[in-house]
């Protein structure tokens, strides 16, 4: 085994263990408010301005409709996804860490400093989703470790990697808050490109079903777009430019 695998497995059983501590006590006073739910993603108000990415894209859609939409298909595939387990999902919830990432863990795979207190109410598997998004070549390797200290149940790491697309498109909507907070040019057209490509094609390797059945139907809207249309109306995630 590497280094970085094992690194991984502990960085997985170092999360497991806080968790385990919080499912096994009563929700603590005074939690801070669920602003940034991931499993409520698309909803949650981001500072400073209280923009959601719903509301943001409200604005983005007047100059880019095209794009806006293909952003909005994305976040209802992974409502959708995330339908039959929201109940779950909102019930196992602790303090989490909306920045998580592999440089929250030292090389032993201990936390750096101390977790976050109360952390923000989300769902266990949301920190998860936040290590495998940002830390994939250590994904199984923090799944396995976290399996070993709090069981995960049946399915639960196809659940993750839909939460990843969450994490895509949630950083995303925090890219659009900010560009709605400062009012003015330049447009966020590529960064836009880039997260709904990515969220797209993670959608398309776990077989998230589209709302369209023409498996050809963004490819058209991308010539069109290159050769000067608008492509408008596609629900299909622009190519980036």
């Amino acid at each position: 085994m590497t280094d970085d695998a094992a690194r991984a497995i502990e960085v997985g059983r170092t999360l497991a263990a806080e968790h385990a501590v919080e499912l096994s006590a009563p929700s603590p006073a005074g939690a801070a408010p669920a602003s940034h739910r991931l499993v409520a993603f698309a909803e949650a108000e981001r500072e400073p301005g209280g923009w959601s990415l719903r509301s943001a894209l409200v604005r983005y859609a007047q100059a880019e409709p095209v794009r806006a939409s293909a952003v909005l298909e994305q976040v209802r595939r992974v409502d959708g996804a995330l339908a039959a387990v929201r109940t779950r999902l909102e019930r196992e919830t602790v303090g989490t860490d909306p920045a998580l990432g592999p440089a929250s863990f030292d090389e032993a795979g201990r936390r750096r400093g101390s977790h976050p207190s109360p952390g923000w109410p989300d769902a266990r598997l949301a920190d998860l989703a936040r290590l495998v998004h940002r830390w994939p070549e250590g994904a199984a390797g923090v799944l396995e470790g976290y399996g070993s200290v709090c069981p995960l149940r049946e399915g639960d790491a196809e659940t993750v990697a839909v939460l990843a697309v969450a994490v895509e498109l949630d950083e995303l909507g925090d890219e659009l808050a900010a560009w709605a907070v400062r009012g003015q040019p330049p447009m966020p057209n590529e960064v836009v490109d880039r997260r709904v490509r990515a969220a797209f094609d993670e959608l398309e390797r776990l077989g998230v079903a589209r709302e369209s059945g023409d498996v050809e139907e963004w490819r058209r809207a991308a010539r069109a777009r290159g050769a000067g249309g608008r492509g408008k109306g596609t629900r299909t995630p622009p190519r980036g430019t």
